[in-house]
């Protein structure tokens, strides 16, 4: 088990497959991000690198079919899994809950060959991200810039 929160390196965390809902891996994954989640809230400190060692994880694959790359959980397993996510650092499970929304809805309809891109994408460890609450959004060269007003949820996820 890791002590202590410290900055992450490459090496802290080596993923080769898509973490599996009861992977002793994502387990210690929740551990770490566990040991700083007060200091983080406390200090309003923004989860970037955990965000990213999420991404490396490629725990937004894990409702994606293993046959197509993922971990192949269930609706129950990926539910266990965020309120085991949201009882390390609820601020964390919440910045991603829109993600397996979006997945759901792609696992759900026709495999075109744009939800097959999708999908690939999470499998490779991109997270999607909603946006539609922001207060403007403007094209900046080949990117998009976001002027938002970040508000904490009431009831983040978590186990009751």
């Amino acid at each position: 088990m890791i002590k202590s929160p410290e900055k992450l390196t490459e090496n802290t965390f080596k993923f080769t497959t898509p973490v599996k809902a009861n992977s002793p891996e994502l387990q210690q994954l929740f551990d770490f991000i566990a040991l700083g989640a007060s200091e983080r809230d406390r200090d309003r400190i923004l989860p970037f690198d955990i965000i990213e060692l999420l991404r490396r994880s490629r725990l937004g694959a894990l409702r994606v079919p293993v046959a197509e790359g993922g971990g192949g959980s269930s609706l129950r397993e990926l539910f266990e899994v965020i309120i085991r996510l949201g009882d390390a650092d609820p601020n964390v499970a919440h910045i991603i809950r829109n993600h397996f929304v979006v997945i759901e809805r792609i696992l759900r309809s026709e495999r075109s060959e744009r939800n097959r891109r999708w999908l690939k994408a999470f499998v490779d460890g991109a997270f999607f991200g909603f946006a539609g609450s922001e207060l403007e959004v403007k094209r900046a060269g080949s990117g998009t810039v976001l002027n938002t007003k970040l508000t904490y949820p009431q009831e983040p996820f978590s186990r009751r």
